[in-house]
């Protein structure tokens, strides 16, 4: 495993910001905070996982349908998939704009105390 703690320099908040946006939880690994980092990767996968299901269960009827040469149908199991589908995505740009904040707000803080 990487650690960053031996870095004793903190990343610029750009390069945070870079990171987190691209990948969330880079920024906490660049701070030294494995735990976190780490936390919010895993976060970040499993809604990302669960949200590819989901549009799976949510669309592979529909194009089942279309390729049947029928119209398809806006039915309750339907809604309730993109209801889902929605609430997934909301989580995780939760999870992705929280983990952005918070490795700017850390690195701020590294370089504060570095000066």
């Amino acid at each position: 495993m990487i650690d960053f703690k031996r870095n004793s320099d903190p990343a610029p908040i750009g390069i945070l910001i870079v990171l987190s946006t691209v990948f969330p939880g880079a920024g906490q690994l660049a701070n030294g905070q494995n735990s976190k980092g780490i936390g919010f990767i895993a976060a970040a996968g499993i809604l990302l996982a669960l949200f590819f299901v989901y549009l799976a269960f949510t669309i592979g009827p529909i194009l089942g349908t279309i390729s049947a040469g029928k119209e398809p149908v806006m039915t309750d199991d339907l809604m309730s998939g993109v209801k889902t589908l929605a609430a997934i995505f909301g989580a995780g740009f939760i999870v992705w704009i929280w983990a952005t904040i918070d490795a700017v707000i850390v690195g701020k803080k590294r370089l504060a105390g570095k000066k």
